[in-house]
Order: C-alpha cells, then sequence, then structure tokens
C-alpha cells in the first residue's frame, strides 16, 4: 500500500480516537518495541481518556515539571484516519534533553516505515515549532540509527556533535535545524 505523503498531517488525539490509536499501539507491541512510540506511558493508564488527560497534563507543563518540559504530542494521521507516527515537540530545553531527546522526539508505526513518513512528519513538525517561536531545534538520535539522521539531515539538520548518553550508554547524534 503505497502512501501519499503530502495528504499526511499532524493531529491532536480526541476520543474519537481511541481505534485508530489502539491500532498504532498494538503494532508497536506486536513489533516488540515498547521503547518507541511512547507505547510504555499509553499502557500505564487503564482508560484511554486517562491517556488524552496525560498528554495534555504534558503539554501545559503540569507532569513533573522538576524532571520534564511543557510537551505537544501530535500523531502523524493518513486522510482516513490511520495513525502512522508519534512526535513530541517540546517547548524548551533542559539539560537532560539537550544531551538527548532534543525539542523534537518522533516514531513511526513499523509497517510504515521507509516510506517518507518520518522526514514528512519532521517537516511537519519544524511548522509547529517555527508556529511557537523556536528559532532553531535540536534533533537527537542514537549513532547507530541511520534511518533517523538521515531523516534529521533532509529536513536540514547540521550535525554538532555526538554525546554519550547517561540514560542509555549509547552515543547520541546531535543535530541543529535552523527555522528562520
Amino acid at each position: 500500500m503505497s502512501i501519499d505523503l503530502e495528504s499526511l498531517t499532524l493531529i491532536q488525539l480526541t476520543p474519537a480516537h481511541e481505534t485508530a490509536c489502539r491500532d498504532f499501539m498494538q503494532e508497536f507491541l506486536a513489533a516488540g518495541e515498547t521503547h518507541y512510540g511512547w507505547l510504555n506511558e499509553y499502557l500505564e493508564f487503564r482508560s484511554f481518556r486517562e491517556f488524552l488527560d496525560f498528554i495534555d497534563t504534558c503539554a501545559r507543563g503540569k507532569y513533573k515539571p522538576e524532571i520534564y518540559v511543557p510537551q505537544t504530542t501530535f500523531f502523524l494521521s493518513e486522510p482516513q484516519g490511520r495513525l502512522l507516527g508519534i512526535t513530541r515537540l517540546r517547548h524548551h530545553l533542559n539539560p537532560s534533553l539537550e544531551i538527548e531527546g532534543g525539542h523534537i522526539g518522533y516514531a513511526v508505526r513499523p509497517s510504515a516505515r521507509r516510506q517518507g513518513c518520518a522526514t514528512r512528519q519532521l517537516s511537519l513538525m519544524l511548522e509547529r515549532a517555527r508556529a511557537i517561536g523556536l528559532a532553531r531545534v535540536l534533533v537527537t538520535c542514537d549513532d547507530d540509527n541511520t534511518g533517523s539522521a538521515r531523516t534529521i539531515e533532509k529536513n536540514g539538520g547540521v550535525l554538532e556533535d555526538l554525546r554519550l548518553s547517561p540514560e542509555s550508554g549509547k552515543w547520541v547524534k546531535r543535530y541543529w535545524i535552523a527555522l528562520e
């Protein structure tokens, strides 16, 4: 099945997206990828409404503000409602995000990978970052994640350096993308 990249948009979830979100998260679970797509957070909640409340709490900067920064969550959606990716825009950085995570994090469901979805998703997120007044954004990826590195570079990412993640012990590539 071919994906029309130009038709893809970023949406914020509503209660009407429960089935599509469950399908999206189930695909990560079936692939054994519990660390992608923020599946671990999704699974923590008993109801979809609780998950939506969590996303809203994060956007308002009220979720563990001593650790996390305000971050807005979007899903990459096809016109018919199938969710292909998840992405978060962090409104500013803290010391941890300056090493790993950056302003924008993203994941694409396994069946939609290697079709340009990540590149489209990041491009759309750069528009959102511009809209909240960011002049440039930091986007990171593991050193061995060549697909993500290509996605960042296609969107204008300039490699600043590699840093060792204190969390994972992996080397992390740090890219800056100018928005002005």
